[in-house]
């Protein structure tokens, strides 16, 4: 991060001169004033957005608690992620989002956990989109409108993992791929500079995987097909950011090899997730489950909007391949990925994985659409027709989560409020009861937890592993379900776990009265999470029954696998 700013800063120095003339090529007058007003419109968004991302008290418990505050709290200890193979949330990602975490949580606390996604990955995405609309000559008052819908779009923020982040991230990878600079004759470097956003994106988040890879991929179909004479340089390119990527993520891989038994999941194998063995995930998914939600995730705001999109991209475009192709490449990779993610995610959710990919390929093609228009030489209906597409699109994006966004912009007030104030997250009560709790096993033993708030814990003093779905991740043979509570203290202790920690007074904020009504959807994801969550639990609340509680503080209990208790 240090090298990076100083860049900046050189890089700054350098074009200070142009930035300065920049501003005085500037002319407002009285006649101006929408333009005006949209500039004031634009800055106030991304200032309240910003000050509203800085502090929060607004975490998704199950997901941020249980796992996503644990990771970097833990690499700041450690100094990796190191071996949870118990983690389900742990396949999930390559770890790049954790490891941006850590520069928070290095200075700051978990109250700003919401500072780099969505913060700063907003401000970073918009600066991506000025110099993107600069390179295209777009018209002032276009791009300012265009920011404006951007900045309504609403993000669905459930927790603290890449939303926002990987928006930027994908809109980094297009204008590298759609950079006229990247000549080829300069193919070695532009590879690299592939690559490493490449390898950033897919360090993310499991669900970013497939949509970069279509996007990389169509972009260097259509570069290829359209070298002619110079293909070789063009696949000797593709090849060369293909091996580097994989170079750039060889040790996060051999990371979660090394923690949960699969380079990648499950592009590289299951490894140790619950549905190795058959008792978890999709277990009564059948064909016709399947092409529901292949058509739903379609079929919807989204998808028809991208569609609609793409209709004024593919009408009205020159059909010579030219270059990259890198907007059609992004239209591919949008359209292709929805129904990959529904049939992932069981349907659940869909547009919150595919957000960060589906947001820019929209913000994009909305701006081809503009750039048609303005280059166009049609007569005005059709000319203007790409425009107008646009704008009905900007409508149902908006219109549709309206209600959405205006809440989420007006909890920004209650964060700056409770930022001003300093109002803590977790108390010191809370803090002082984990410790002690901790306590109660000694130094360099393992402690598996299922508890409320492990990110609490000492992870330099314990080797501290996380059930944070119960099953849903496991070393072989693989956790044992709906069998009892004594297989499972057999399966825990063959694997050197001797010692459980459990929040049951709450049920780790995982209660059947708290989860009645997600779990009578028909999706089978959230259905099997519960049912093996709640199984899990009941075995643990079994096992305090009849084993040493080494600590009990009336919410959580510490056991003791090894030592069962005297009967009176």
């Amino acid at each position: 991060m240090a090298l990076g700013f100083i860049y900046w800063l050189s890089d700054f120095y350098n074009i200070r001169n142009l930035f300065i003339n920049s501003l005085s090529e500037i002319r407002l007058d009285r006649s101006h004033w929408l333009f005006i007003l949209g500039i004031f419109a634009v800055v106030f968004l991304n200032l309240w957005h910003y000050a509203g991302s800085v502090y929060s008290l607004n975490f998704q418990g199950l997901d941020d608690y249980h796992a996503y505050f644990v990771y970097p709290h833990k690499m700041l200890q450690m100094g990796s992620l190191g071996p949870d193979p118990f983690s389900e949330r742990r396949l999930s990602s390559l770890g790049g989002h954790p490891f941006l975490q850590t520069f928070v949580l290095s200075a700051l606390g978990n109250e700003n956990l919401h500072l780099i996604d969505p913060g700063v990955s907003f401000l970073i995405s918009v600066g991506l989109l000025l110099g993107y609309f600069k390179d295209k000559n777009l018209r002032k008052e276009a791009a300012i409108l265009l920011l404006f819908i951007f900045l309504c779009i609403y993000y669905p923020q459930l927790n603290t993992s890449s939303t926002v982040t990987g928006t930027a991230m994908f809109l980094s990878l297009f204008r590298s791929l759609d950079w006229e600079e990247m000549e080829s004759s300069r193919w070695i470097p532009n590879a690299c500079i592939v690559a490493l956003v490449t390898a950033g994106v897919w360090s993310l988040k499991t669900s970013l995987i497939p949509a970069c890879t279509i996007l990389v991929i169509a972009s260097y179909f259509f570069y290829i097909l359209g070298a002619k004479g110079d293909r070789r340089t063009a696949a000797s390119e593709c090849l060369l950011a293909g091996i580097l990527t994989l170079l750039l993520l060889l040790p996060w891989m051999i990371s979660m090899y090394q923690s949960s038994g699969t380079l990648l999941y499950p592009l590289l194998g299951k490894g140790y997730h619950g549905s190795a063995y058959g008792t978890y995930l999709h277990k009564n998914f059948t064909l016709v489950q399947a092409l529901k939600v292949s058509i739903g995730s379609v079929i919807n705001v989204y998808g028809v909007s991208v569609g609609l999109l793409g209709f004024a991209i593919l009408r009205w475009r020159n059909w010579t391949i030219s270059g990259r192709e890198a907007p059609l490449s992004f239209l591919i990779s949008a359209a292709v990925v929805m129904p990959i993610i529904g049939l992932s995610t069981g349907g659940t959710d869909s547009y919150r994985y595919g957000f960060p990919v589906i947001s820019a390929a929209i913000i994009v093609l909305m701006t081809g659409a503009f750039i048609q228009t303005e280059a166009g030489e049609k007569s005005k209906l059709s000319n203007t027709a790409p425009v107008l597409i646009a704008m009905v699109v900007a409508g149902i994006m908006i219109g549709n989560n309206s209600n959405s966004l205006k809440l989420r912009y007006s909890e920004f007030a209650g964060n700056i409020k409770s930022g001003i104030n300093n109002v803590a997250l977790v108390s010191d009560q809370q803090i002082a009861q984990h410790i002690k709790m901790q306590q109660s096993i000694a130094e360099g033993e393992t402690l598996l937890t299922r508890l409320e708030r492990p990110f609490l814990l000492d992870f330099k003093r314990n080797k501290i592993l996380l059930a944070d779905w119960p099953g849903g991740a496991s070393p072989p043979p693989g956790m044992p379900l709906f069998k009892g509570s004594e297989p499972l203290a057999d399966y825990l202790t063959s694997q050197s776990i001797r010692y459980v920690a459990y929040s049951y007074a709450k049920e780790a904020a995982y209660s059947k009265s708290f989860l009645s009504s997600s779990i009578s959807t028909e999706n089978t994801w959230l259905r099997n999470q519960a049912e093996n969550a709640w199984d899990f639990q009941a075995n643990l609340k079994e096992l305090g029954n009849n084993r040493q509680r080494l600590y009990d503080d009336g919410d959580i209990f510490v056991l003791d696998l090894l030592s069962r208790k005297k009967l009176k």
